[in-house]
C-alpha cells in the first residue's frame, strides 16, 4: 500500500508496520499495537490509519467494533467482550504518546470513487474526533486523495485498481501516498511537515476542509 511508497518523499526512515486485513480492533487484540510500542522511541512520529476493516459490527471476525463513539460501551460477539473504534484508537493514540511519540490520526483511504458509490464511511469523521480528543494531528488521507483521483479521471484511477475497488497497484499506492502528504504540508502543525523532502506532490492545494475548522 502507500506506506511502501511514502518514504521516497520523506528524509526521516520510515518502519511501515501496516498489516493486510487488520482493524483497529484486531491490530489491538493480536498484539501488532504492542510490537510497535516495544519498538517506538521518544521523538518518533506514529501515523495511524484504520477504516476498512472496522464496519459489520462486533461480529465480523476479530476485526468489527462496537457501533458509536463511547470508550466504555461494550458489545459481546462469542463471548468476546468488543470495543469501539474510538476506544482502539484513543488508546493506541495514548501509549504511544506515553512513550513520547508525536502520533498522526489519518483517514482511511477510497475507495474507487469511479465504481463505488458508497460514499464517504463514518470512519473518516470518527478518525477526525479521535485526532480532536487527543489532541494530534489529522489527515484527511480519503478527502485528499478522492481530490486527486477525480483530477486524474476514471481511466487512470480505474487501471490503479486491478483486482478489485479497494487495493491499489504500485502507481495508485504512490498516488494516495502523495496525497497523504498533501494533507501533511496543509497543517503547519503535523510533525512530519518539516521531513517532506519533496513537497511537489499531488494534490497541489489543500482540502476543503481542514481539523479544527471542519463542522
Amino acid at each position: 500500500g502507500w506506506g511502501v511508497q511514502v518514504g521516497k518523499y520523506l528524509n526521516v526512515s520510515v518502519v511501515n508496520s501496516a498489516v493486510p486485513g487488520k482493524s483497529s480492533r484486531s491490530f489491538t487484540t493480536q498484539g501488532y499495537f504492542n510490537g510497535m510500542y516495544n519498538q517506538v522511541r521518544s521523538g518518533d512520529i506514529v501515523v495511524i490509519e484504520f477504516g476498512h476493516n472496522e464496519g459489520g459490527g462486533a461480529g465480523k471476525p476479530q476485526q468489527g467494533v462496537c457501533p458509536g463513539t463511547s470508550l466504555t460501551a461494550t458489545c459481546q460477539f462469542d463471548g468476546q467482550t468488543v470495543y469501539t473504534y474510538h476506544k482502539y484508537m484513543t488508546d493506541a493514540v495514548n501509549t504511544f504518546k506515553s512513550k513520547g511519540a508525536r502520533v498522526i490520526v489519518s483517514s482511511q483511504t477510497p475507495k474507487n470513487p469511479f465504481r463505488d458509490s458508497s460514499g464517504t464511511p463514518i470512519y473518516v469523521s470518527y478518525a477526525q474526533q479521535v485526532a480532536q480528543s487527543t489532541s494530534v494531528s489529522y489527515v484527511d488521507h480519503f478527502a485528499l486523495t478522492v481530490k486527486r483521483y477525480q483530477q486524474l479521471g476514471s481511466g487512470t484511477v480505474n487501471a490503479y485498481f486491478p483486482q478489485d475497488n479497494i487495493h491499489t497497484n504500485a502507481a495508485g499506492a504512490d498516488t494516495v501516498a502523495q496525497a497523504f502528504l498533501r494533507g501533511v504540508l496543509c497543517d503547519s502543525a503535523n510533525p512530519l511537515r518539516a521531513s517532506v523532502a519533496n513537497t511537489n506532490v499531488q494534490p497541489s492545494t489543500c482540502p476543503d476542509c481542514m481539523l479544527h475548522r471542519c463542522v
